[in-house]
């Protein structure tokens, strides 16, 4: 049994609160739940090149939609 850290009464595991001064008990952490590393997310390669060619696939819709336009503004479809 543990004993709680506001009034130091006994408190039992399943308690999420100290009964006689209502501070909250901390849950004990699992340590399986730890990670080893800072937890960001690795990307890999293939996601890399996923999103260059993305890119580049807009870039080029974009071109083409300016030259459309510009040739339309021109008078190139009367």
């Amino acid at each position: 049994m543990e004993t709680c850290v506001g009034c130091g009464s006994p408190i039992a595991p399943s308690w999420k609160f100290c009964v006689h001064c209502g501070l909250a008990v901390d849950e004990p952490e699992i340590p399986g739940a730890i990670r080893p590393d800072d937890g960001t997310p690795v990307k890999s390669a293939r996601a890399a090149r996923g999103m260059l060619l993305g890119g580049i696939g807009i870039f080029v819709i974009g071109i083409a939609l300016l030259i459309i336009a510009i040739a339309f503004f021109a008078g190139a479809f009367r």
